[in-house]
């Protein structure tokens, strides 16, 4: 049975089994936060990070992303 099916009758809404239904979702996504609470490792997001963080670097760093952009600008010439 579609959600659509349990919360409307003739297109109208039903407000006490939407209320159910949203009741029941939470419910579901608080289990599910619960379980992910109790073994989320952010080890691997942190490293990500770090990384990136790395890849980006600064203007002095040869290399980097912002270094190559600043090779970038520094190479056009100015129009005028």
């Amino acid at each position: 049975m579609s959600i659509r099916t349990k919360i409307l009758d003739k297109g109208k809404i039903l407000q006490e089994q939407l209320i159910r239904l949203l009741i029941k979702f939470d419910e579901r996504i608080s289990a599910l936060e619960d379980e992910e609470g109790s073994s989320y490792d952010d080890t691997e997001i942190k490293a990500d990070i770090s990384a990136l963080e790395t890849a980006i670097g600064d203007e002095s760093t040869e290399g980097s992303i912002l270094a190559r952009i600043k090779a970038l600008e520094d190479a056009q010439e100015p129009s005028g």
